[in-house]
């Protein structure tokens, strides 16, 4: 009977080391005053020659294979203007904006691992997923990205992809939702930060409260959420499909945010609106395999229009959460993407008659 116990209680002390928790970023990070750049490296940028006609409402950017994407809003002719990187040369606008045949709405783009391959998320379309391939893109003029399945769960726009399945944030409910290939769900992982202290809130309207950023390494098998109207962030791992661990937890605080949920009938529209004095945590963020590079507001919408997705303090963390660098760029920039190497960032910048695009070379960071 002794030995038993003894054995018990060494396979529960075994059981107990091997048990991942999510931890705070080592105590560098435990308010949102360290967000801020104080001690900070200053970086310079210089403009890359694009046609201003071809970068005017740019508001992204997708970087892969030396292809830059630049994304663009509603508004202009189309969502998506592709350029070689190296000489600037455009290459081939595509998907038009609007409701009409072969024209797109509400579209969010990433590119599908290390292929040519880009995928889109049509949100406003029903949830239609489709995919460019870059070689056939710029080869054939008629081609037209194409429509793999749909989406068959309320997701934002923000999606990755693994090798065979995508994570992508819910609008309702569990907060990460794993899809398979043709867009079912799998599973679906981990509530929502302060859900207590915004009880107030339809639990269907949180993911709405909680929209943002999410990235990943494919090396690491992690993807990480970063929140916008509000300074919380998780890092997860994704092994399989099934597996998801969390790795970091940091939640400092929840958005103020008001319930505009209306119910007509049989017909719930879910809605949430933010209070005016509400500060702005993380409007970009963008990830390497090695490093999270997040651009962080600190700004509340009475001070900086609710529209601005623009800032100019950009956070560096590595993928256990641990706060790396911090940088202030001389010009306020919206979205934005770091080259593989982690030498390079390229951004849309907001100038007085266009948008442009600079790079900034990044300082090589001690780990």
């Amino acid at each position: 009977m002794k030995r038993i116990l003894i054995l018990s209680l060494v396979l529960a002390y075994a059981s107990s080391c091997n048990k991942k928790e999510p931890a705070k970023s080592k105590g560098l990070v435990t308010s949102e005053d360290q967000l801020i750049p104080l001690e900070d490296v200053s970086l310079f940028g210089k403009k890359i020659k694009l046609p201003d006609s071809l970068t005017l409402g740019a508001n992204n950017l997708l970087l892969l294979d030396g292809y830059l994407v630049v994304c663009k809003s509603v508004g202009t002719p189309y969502f998506y203007e592709l350029f070689d990187l190296q000489s600037g040369k455009h290459l081939r606008s595509f998907c038009g904006t609007g409701q009409g045949p072969g024209e797109f709405a509400g579209v969010a783009i990433e590119k599908i691992n290390d292929t040519k391959t880009m995928g889109i998320n049509a949100r406003q379309m029903g949830g239609m997923y489709f995919e460019v391939n870059i070689d056939s893109l710029i080869a054939r003029k008629d081609y037209f990205p194409k429509h793999k399945f749909n989406f068959n769960h309320k997701v934002n726009d923000h999606f990755v992809a693994f090798k065979d399945f995508f994570v992508t944030l819910s609008l309702h409910l569990d907060r990460v939702v794993l899809v398979d290939r043709e867009g079912e769900v799998i599973s679906q992982h981990f509530s929502y930060p302060f859900e207590e202290e915004l009880s107030h809130i339809a639990k269907d309207a949180l993911g709405m409260a909680y929209q943002g950023d999410l990235v990943k390494s494919d090396s690491l098998n992690r993807v990480a959420v970063f929140n916008d109207a509000s300074p919380n962030w998780d890092i997860f791992e994704v092994a399989d499909s099934q597996s998801v661990i969390e790795i970091n937890r940091t939640h400092l605080r929840p958005p103020k945010v008001k319930d505009e949920t209306v119910r007509d009938g049989n017909v719930t529209s879910y809605s949430v609106s933010y209070a005016r004095d509400n500060v702005r945590a993380f409007t970009h963020v963008k990830s390497t395999n090695k490093y999270i590079y997040a651009l962080y507001s600190g700004k509340s919408y009475r001070e900086k229009d609710v529209f601005s997705d623009f800032g100019n303090n950009l956070i560096i963390m590595d993928w256990e959460g641990n706060l790396l660098a911090k940088h202030l760029l001389d010009r306020e920039i919206a979205g934005f993407v770091v080259t593989p190497d982690n030498k390079r960032l390229i951004a849309v910048t907001e100038d007085i008659e266009a948008n442009s695009i600079y790079e900034y070379d990044l300082p090589i960071i001690s780990d």
